[in-house]
């Protein structure tokens, strides 16, 4: 497993991985070290996601921690991290920064999490992401 998530990052620009997953795999110290293993592979765009605690991002223009939103009662995780990670890269297509991105996909995350089952309506997803 090693070797081939090594090998397939070496192709990536973005790579999100879960610090929860990369710890026990890899035996990461923090986020940061997670992405810092990532960037010397030649990774671009790190975000390492880090459930309710703040995800840390690594790129050439940010480096630091994004808080989660606070205070929310999860109800049902699944499709969080797969719908956090959608929303993130939908932001940065649209052009929008590190920071911005990281806070739009910890908004829907936070929405999706307190919600049971893995899928958000159409009409919670557009307000979250301010789509018209």
């Amino acid at each position: 497993m090693h070797r081939w998530l090594r090998l397939a990052a070496s192709h990536s620009d973005i790579v999100l991985p879960t610090f929860a997953d990369e710890k026990q795999h890899f035996c990461d110290q923090d986020a940061e070290c997670c992405a810092r293993r990532f960037m010397a592979l030649g990774v671009k765009e790190v975000l390492v996601k880090n459930g309710a605690e703040p995800a840390y991002a690594f790129t050439p223009d940010f480096a630091g921690e994004v808080a989660a939103v606070a205070g929310i009662a999860a109800t049902d995780p699944t499709g969080v991290g797969d719908c956090f990670n959608w929303v993130y890269l939908y932001s940065r297509l649209r052009a929008r920064s590190v920071r911005e991105s990281l806070n739009t996909a910890h908004r829907v995350a936070s929405i999706l999490v307190q919600r049971p089952g893995a899928l958000l309506q159409h009409d919670l997803v557009r307000v979250a992401l301010k789509v018209e």
